[in-house]
């Protein structure tokens, strides 16, 4: 599997696992054309890439009808979603041909929360 990285999910990386720092990153994202900011994209994109194909893949996310609709509605209903899934992330792919668009990531345990029914029981 071919994955690329996308600009908005390094910095969600980034802010979601406080990982490395955020105003660095950001910066380094804006002024892609100095080295140093090179090396620091690609080593985090080396990380990120190295966690994604370690993942599995998982279809809890396309099962929470009001996350997909929010996926649709912003990235385009004309895409197909899979998503890969480690101990304690998510990685949200658009995939186009033979390579994973990663767009977006979020912690494992915050999809586990959005995905229960909105109309539930409640014990008296």
């Amino acid at each position: 599997m071919k994955f690329v990285i996308t600009d908005h999910a390094m910095l969600k990386y980034a802010t979601r696992f406080s990982v490395g720092n955020i105003k660095e990153l950001r910066n380094a994202l804006q002024n892609k054309s100095v080295k140093s900011n090179r090396d620091l994209i690609e080593s985090f994109k080396a990380t990120i890439l190295q966690e994604a194909l370690t993942a599995h893949p998982d279809k809890s996310i396309i099962n929470n009808m009001e996350r997909m609709l929010y996926l649709y509605e912003t990235y385009g209903f004309d895409k197909q979603f899979k998503t890969f899934k480690t101990l304690d992330k998510q990685f949200v792919c658009i995939y186009e041909g033979n390579v994973h668009v990663v767009v977006t990531c979020y912690e494992a345990s915050t999809l586990d929360k959005l995905s229960r029914g909105k109309y539930r029981k409640h014990r008296f």
